[in-house]
């Protein structure tokens, strides 16, 4: 049986489709079966130990560690051994700023994901967290479920920012003078791209606003990425900030 005689009779197949063994789908058993290997950096207990035991028990998130400062996160040897996905990071810690941390987080842990999740909402900084490294920007006014829904989108290899953050972005990125023409490398669509990935807008979202496919917007974001010589979204509106400065 291969999967496409499934689609011969999908009326009549559904019941066979669901039983495929897993070797079927290895990909598929992979994204399901791993958790999300989360590290979390905040310096109010309150707000740690709620995301630790929510996160402990989600049926995704494996929490590998809590730390009250970047200094103490870097210290624990053991977390190298974890494999982590994503490092959940307050921006205002104790000691060791997250902006100033960014650095070192990523230089140690260059295959996982930093996600900031904080109650700072200068746009500034947002944009910094950007440039240093963060995918993703979350709101601390954001419900517990809606910030575990944003992890798994960034596991899927895509950025997020949380609905109110990226409407300041998208506000400041209009206020801002010499932002509204695409730079020389990019062609006015790209640079509509670049701008969404900016506000943390999904594939699926870019495809719908700017009425295309997603394959379309996939399309473009591999030029995007080979014109800007990046392998990440991350470091697509990274270095487009930073051309831009």
């Amino acid at each position: 049986m291969t999967l496409f005689s499934l689609l011969a009779d999908p009326a009549q197949q559904v019941y066979r489709f669901a039983c495929l063994p897993w070797k079927y789908f290895p990909k598929i058993k992979t994204l399901c079966m791993e958790p999300i290997r989360i590290a979390i950096i905040e310096d109010d207990p309150m707000v740690r130990n709620n995301l630790r035991d929510f996160f402990e028990k989600h049926t995704r998130m494996k929490v590998c560690g809590a730390f009250a400062s970047i200094e103490a996160f870097l210290a624990d040897e053991n977390q190298k051994k974890e494999n982590l996905k994503i490092i959940l990071l307050d921006i205002g810690l104790p000691g060791m700023s997250a902006l100033e941390g960014l650095e070192y987080i990523i230089g140690q842990y260059p295959h996982s994901d930093v996600v900031m999740l904080t109650s700072n909402e200068n746009p500034e900084v947002i944009f910094s967290s950007i440039q240093k490294g963060a995918v993703a920007y979350l709101s601390k006014k954001s419900s517990l479920e809606s910030i575990a829904t944003a992890l798994e989108t960034v596991c899927r290899g895509e950025s997020f920012m949380s609905p109110y953050i990226a409407r300041i972005v998208f506000n400041f990125i209009q206020s801002k003078p010499g932002r509204t023409e695409a730079p020389p490398d990019l062609t006015p669509r790209q640079f509509e791209i670049v701008q969404a990935l900016a506000e943390g807008l999904s594939y699926k979202m870019i495809a719908d606003r700017l009425d295309i496919t997603i394959e379309t917007v996939r399309d473009h974001i591999k030029t995007i990425y080979r014109r800007l010589q990046v392998n990440s979204r991350a470091e697509a509106v990274r270095k487009y900030f930073n051309k831009k400065k």
